[in-house]
């Protein structure tokens, strides 16, 4: 039995896919929440950079971090939003984007020319260091300027319409303890809080200081 030609997998992938570029998926990333996940090895990122507020997601591991019923489930995988792949030229970026929507997710599209097309692009970059520097580990970690609420505000979600503090009018609010404990509306809170500081950090960056006391 032959050998199937990846190529061709390839492009039947993108055949049933949404192909988009680099510079849709910075807009749907901003505009519209979406997630841009990076598949390539950790050593391409360390050696080409990546791309900022992106995720990173193993390729290996992909969809053991979004079946449900893994040990190794990503609940951000969960989340009502749309997810782009990214891998370093759009082979194997579409293949995983095919394999996730053949799983069940229906937000789904992948960055057709890769990271070095986003590069190709003049898209912004960061250094490895610089991604892992600023990427959201967890709202605790992070105080957010003002603009950041503005943000949420365009978004018109009243989670944040109606959890907008005092002090933010003094330029920082300090992520947190605030939004902790469990429950419905919290969790979706939290969501919502994932979802505007991924686009911020596309458009504003995010300032890493220390919490500021309430």
């Amino acid at each position: 039995m032959a050998i199937a030609s990846v190529k061709e997998m390839v492009e039947v992938a993108k055949s049933e896919i949404d192909n988009i570029s680099p510079e849709e998926a910075s807009r749907r990333a901003t505009e519209e929440g979406a997630l841009i996940v990076d598949i390539r090895d950790v050593r391409e990122m360390q050696r080409d950079g990546a791309i900022p507020g992106a995720m990173h997601a193993p390729r290996g591991m992909l969809e053991f971090w979004v079946s449900p019923d893994s040990p190794y489930t990503k609940e951000i995988f969960g989340e009502d939003r749309e997810f782009v792949l990214c891998c370093a030229g759009g082979m194997r970026s579409a293949l995983s984007a095919k394999t996730l929507k053949d799983m069940g997710m229906e937000k789904i599209s992948h960055i057709e020319t890769g990271f070095g097309g986003w590069q190709a692009d003049d898209m912004p970059i960061e250094t490895y260091e610089e991604w892992k520097a600023n990427r959201v580990r967890g709202p605790e970690r992070y105080s957010v300027t003002f603009s950041t609420f503005i943000k949420c505000q365009q978004a018109k979600n009243p989670l944040f319409k109606n959890s907008l503090p005092a002090t933010a009018s003094h330029g920082h609010y300090a992520l947190g303890k605030r939004f902790s404990g469990s429950g419905r509306a919290t969790h979706q809170l939290l969501v919502s809080w994932r979802s505007c500081v991924s686009t911020v950090v596309i458009q504003l960056g995010v300032a890493r200081d220390s919490p500021k006391s309430e």
